[in-house]
């Protein structure tokens, strides 16, 4: 197997263009891999519709609505990441504290849930994860009242998939290191 090497030079330009991802990994008797990632874009919107992260993000979502835990679960698992869910405000503060998580996502509207004060908890419990809240109310005024909260910020109901990729964009490195 001989050539000019122009294939993988081609190749690389292709990703480059479409603003992906390559590696080469090589072994001796073994032969070469050529891994690619590139993004899928909605034509619609031009928005970038894959993660852009290596690995998986543990995920927490604090949500008591049985159609949201479906929801968010299919957007997570489309991305990669690791879905837990929590049902109440009790059980959230419990996963959380106890558990390793990048991102969690807090649902303001919670019933029986004081979700802005499990954020200060947290934070003061010496938690470093992006903590989001969920929240039908967007505006300037929730934005704020979140970040009071010791919340990274918030984004409106229903959301998508759009949301949490720019969460992703924001907030963590290709590493999936905030």
């Amino acid at each position: 197997y001989s050539g000019t090497g122009l294939g993988l030079v081609i190749v690389k330009n292709l990703i480059d263009m479409c603003k992906g991802e390559n590696y080469i990994k090589t072994s001796k008797d073994e032969g070469t891999e050529v891994h690619v990632k590139i993004p899928i874009i909605d034509t619609s919107s031009g928005e970038i519709l894959m993660s852009k992260i290596k690995k998986s993000l543990n995920v927490l979502i604090a949500e008591n609505n049985n159609i949201n835990h479906k929801f968010a679960h299919k957007i997570t698992e489309s991305l990669g990441w690791n879905l837990e869910i929590a049902v109440n405000g009790e059980e959230t503060f419990e996963k959380a504290v106890n558990g390793e998580y990048d991102l969690i996502l807090l649902d303001l509207d919670m019933e029986g849930a004081d979700v802005r004060s499990i954020s200060m908890k947290l934070r003061q419990a010496g938690k470093r994860a992006v903590i989001i809240g969920m929240t039908s109310f967007e505006g300037i005024k929730e934005e704020l009242r979140c970040r009071q909260a010791g919340m990274n910020g918030c984004i409106g109901k229903p959301y998508g998939k759009e949301q949490f990729l720019e969460i992703e964009r924001k907030f963590f490195d290709k590493e999936g290191k905030y």
